[in-house]
């Protein structure tokens, strides 16, 4: 856990400076996040940074770890609330949010939920990835 505090942390810290003028990755999740030997690194894949809302990256990071594990039985999905709660304390302790902005983080969810699916419904190849995100969408609502 104290490990995954630093990661977070870290990835948080590089996020700072980008989001003083509100500009975001627009795909923060695992795979595009660099480690060397379990310390995070840097960011690829900027093709989708835009200037938006700077509580998007932190809310689309916290729904792509639960996109991660989401269907495995094994893991106990409530996890997920302790997660995305240590992921806004993490983002708190570098860049404070808002009132404004803290009572939006669930919409702002919604939204990158609703936005996945609408993508992911396009394309038959990703109908396993549209049921998910709709499941993911009721679970969130249903739980957050």
């Amino acid at each position: 856990p104290q490990v995954a505090v630093s990661v977070v942390l870290s990835v948080l810290d590089a996020l700072k400076e980008l989001h003083k003028v509100k500009i975001i990755h627009r795909d923060i999740n695992p795979s595009n996040m660099i480690f060397d030997e379990g310390e995070f690194k840097g960011f690829i894949d900027f093709d989708l940074t835009e200037v938006n809302i700077r509580i998007f990256d932190l809310c689309y990071c916290a729904t792509a770890i639960l996109s991660e594990c989401f269907n495995n039985s094994d893991i106990d999905k409530s996890k997920w609330l302790e997660i995305f709660d240590n992921l806004v304390k993490g983002y708190e302790s570098i860049t404070p949010l808002s009132e404004y902005e803290k009572q939006a983080l669930p919409y702002v969810i919604y939204a990158i939920q609703i936005i996945c699916i609408a993508y992911f419904s396009q394309f038959d190849k990703f109908d396993n990835l549209t049921k998910t995100n709709i499941d993911m969408l009721k679970w969130i609502i249903n739980n957050y």
